[in-house]
């Protein structure tokens, strides 16, 4: 399931979605939205659809006690009030009743994450699990991490030609380490790595820092044990594929002039816009692309090697411009769900405190 983030509108179950529950073996899919309303956990409170997909419903939710606490505290609904809500925002993922059956193996994957990255200091970019339903042998829902400003790159797409090319490099460097954290120190394979499944955003709204890419959606992930070996190989070459593709599209939708170098001739068009690397990484991406058989972890190492001190410069050299523009086009992407995300807010700060847990049964 792909849920689309800030996308409360999107209604369609990815084709890919159907394909891989039947790859699971599960068959007679019932039709999406025939089941009654989700059910969220008394915990929370209900802010916003955050998308649907075929195997679960993701919600936009608060905290009960974090909501109290914070009305408790302002007298009257502020600017500050809000902001502090909006950044306190969570995923709740609710699960179709045919399916919880599988859905158990995305709370064990994401549980293991997070033993994992207790061991690291530095922030991943993947989403974290923070509650999930213990009610059962399956859960019925879990909470994650999110990002109060946010979108996926598929959202993104139609404005990749207005990004500067620190942004492909962000994008690059941000799942590069997320799948090797995922592969090397959890040994899991994703296995559903596209760009509907990648968020970019702000983890507090007035943010002006570059934005954080996060990795989310592990319905469809495997344990790749013996990481290098030929069985950990098979399931982790899919990975590889999806970031290939990610990049591939980014750079071939940007409005870099290098993006018409035709790379089969190797013929660079004499342009002085024309960046090299991004041209080289390009070429590199592509004919590893089209050998879709070598598409493999080491490939991933060796592009590594090769472009990630030079994308870890550039990004490190930055400018303001280029930093404030990325935040301007992803702010402009976001504006209206955020707006939203911001009334609904207020509303729950100016509502009596017993007005605020009526939202468990979500419409």
């Amino acid at each position: 399931m792909a849920y689309q983030a800030h996308d409360a509108c999107d209604r369609h179950i990815d084709e890919c979605d159907r394909i891989n529950m039947w790859k699971m073996g599960l068959k007679n899919l019932p039709k999406p939205y025939e089941e009654p309303p989700a059910v969220l956990p008394s915990s929370y409170i209900h802010v916003s659809k955050a998308g649907a997909g075929l195997l679960a419903t993701a919600y936009f939710c608060l905290p009960k006690d974090v909501v109290n606490s914070v009305k408790s505290e302002a007298r009257e609904v502020t600017s500050h009030a809000i902001t502090k809500l909006v950044s306190k925002l969570q995923v709740v993922k609710v699960f179709a009743k045919w399916c919880r059956q599988v859905t158990s193996t995305e709370l064990m994957i994401l549980k293991e994450i997070q033993q994992q990255r207790r061991g690291h200091t530095e922030e991943l970019p993947l989403i974290e699990l923070l509650a999930w339903d213990a009610s059962g042998p399956a859960p019925n829902w879990i909470a994650t991490s999110t990002m109060p400003v946010c979108c996926n790159l598929k959202s993104l797409a139609r404005c990749f030609n207005e990004m500067p090319e620190e942004f492909i490099w962000l994008v690059y460097t941000q799942i590069h380490q997320a799948l090797e954290f995922l592969h090397r120190t959890c040994s899991i394979a994703h296995r559903n790595l596209h760009m509907g499944n990648v968020i970019v955003g702000y983890p507090e709204p007035n943010d002006s820092n570059l934005p954080k890419v996060k990795l989310l959606d592990f319905e469809m992930s495997e344990r790749a044990p013996f990481y290098g070996s030929v069985l950990s190989e098979g399931l982790i070459d899919r990975d590889t594929e999806g970031l290939l593709s990610i990049m591939q599209t980014i750079i071939d939708d940007s409005s870099l002039e290098c993006t018409l170098c035709d790379w089969l001739s190797s013929a660079h068009y004499p342009d002085p816009r024309c960046t090299s690397k991004i041209c080289s990484f390009h070429k590199a991406i592509s004919q590893e692309a089209v050998a879709y058989s070598t598409c493999d972890s080491k490939f991933l190492a060796k592009l590594l090697t090769k472009y990630g001190s030079y994308a870890k410069d550039k990004l490190d050299a930055c400018s303001e411009t280029s930093r404030m523009h990325i935040q301007y086009v992803i702010l402009k992407t976001t504006k209206a769900k955020s707006k939203a995300l911001e009334n609904r807010i207020q509303e729950l700060l100016s509502s009596p405190d017993d007005n605020s847990s009526r939202v468990c049964n979500v419409q």
